[in-house]
């Protein structure tokens, strides 16, 4: 008898969402304690402090895993608020085994200077956070010296 969507497909997503939960509260509150630098080593996330080649966002249907992980970050996420920085560095945790790469950006318009962060692997942007890069990662001006 095979089960379809039953307890044992929503077990692991349940674990996942909690997993989301716990990490992003952990991240808000450690975040101004420990400065970036610091929380991105004990997280498993390396800091990208180039600029790093272009490339197409990655796939989400075609990826099980970072879909999974891409949903229970943005509904944790609505119910803490929304930031790009969290976001980025709450998914990178859950998907340290694969070795995101946390870019941070800035630009500038005529009135105001604006900071973005993107989570990334194997180069290409992971879509769907708000940490996404959007296709504009050419126009932003990453940071290359970062002092905690």
């Amino acid at each position: 008898m095979k089960v379809v969507g039953g307890a044992f497909t929503l077990l692991p997503a349940a674990l996942l969402y909690a997993k989301a939960a716990t990490c992003s509260v952990w991240v808000r509150v450690l975040l101004p304690r420990l400065g970036l630098v610091s929380l991105c080593e004990n997280l498993g996330i390396t800091l990208g402090l180039d600029r790093g080649e272009p490339k197409p966002p990655l796939r989400l249907h075609e990826d099980q895993e970072l879909l999974m992980t891409v949903r229970a970050t943005r509904r944790v996420s609505r119910i803490l608020g929304r930031n790009c920085l969290v976001e980025s560095l709450v998914a990178g945790y859950l998907l340290r085994v694969r070795r995101p790469i946390l870019r941070i950006g800035w630009w500038k318009d005529r009135h105001a200077t604006f900071g973005h962060a993107w989570l990334e692997l194997d180069g290409r942007p992971v879509p769907g956070l708000s940490g996404s890069s959007n296709g504009w990662q050419d126009k932003i001006a990453v940071l290359g010296r970062f002092q905690g």
